[in-house]
């Protein structure tokens, strides 16, 4: 006579915990890509660097100012050490505040100039700027940059 056996759903124990572990090591791994000995590394003011350049590129495109002389503060990136973002926000008592705000403490960044503005198709506009636009942040042996290319693609590089 044959027992009917019963159908067992989910996980074993076994199976769970090699879940388990390997979820740790992949957040392990993760974690140790964006912070270092100062809590927070280079690669990721990279891309924050990244998404805030877009921000300013994109509000720029959708301002409508034809002169660049005019230019708002708020459309313009401001690059130097202690601060990535708009001119506007790099100016302020309390950036934090601002989403288009860097703080880059103990982190140090170079570029080609302090100042970039963007035109209406969002592309740089830097005369004394070879292409593409070369921007970098380093910190103790660590660095990364991002560059911008004529037509105004950001990445990283």
């Amino acid at each position: 006579m044959l027992i009917p056996q019963r159908k067992l759903s989910g996980f074993t124990l076994i199976e769970l915990i090699v879940v388990i572990v390997l979820v740790s090591i992949v957040s392990v791994v993760a974690a140790s890509r964006f912070l270092n000995r100062s809590g927070f590394s280079v690669i990721a003011a990279q891309e924050q660097a990244i998404a805030i350049t877009q921000q300013i590129q994109l509000g720029r495109m959708q301002s409508n100012i034809s002169d660049i002389g005019e230019l708002n503060s708020r459309y313009q990136l401001a690059i130097k050490d202690g601060c990535f973002g708009s001119r506007y926000s790099c100016t302020l008592v309390n950036p934090e505040e601002q989403s288009d705000y860097l703080a880059l403490d103990n982190i140090q960044v170079s570029a080609p100039t302090s100042l970039l503005n963007f035109d209406l198709l969002g592309r740089p506009v830097c005369e004394s700027c070879t292409y593409p636009i070369t921007i970098q942040f380093t910190q103790f042996s660590e660095s990364a940059s991002i560059c911008i290319n004529s037509e105004g693609f950001v990445d990283a590089c």
